[in-house]
């Protein structure tokens, strides 16, 4: 945020691309990111934020 800040920078979206659909420990960590990301967003003054959906790795 500082780097941002100091260079006139604008933060216009953060993401977070991790398998939310996952039932292992990476699939809990990335809902726990996102979660995080929900709550960071407003102190960068984003109002995006995108994530990927998920992939349900048993119905292929």
């Amino acid at each position: 945020m500082e780097a941002a800040e100091e260079t006139g920078t604008d933060i216009t979206a953060l993401s977070v691309y991790g398998n939310t659909l996952g039932e292992d420990e990476a699939g809990q960590e990335t809902r726990g990111s996102i979660q995080k990301l929900l709550e960071a967003a407003p102190r960068f003054g984003c109002r995006l934020v995108s994530v990927f959906a998920g992939r349900d790795q048993d119905s292929f």
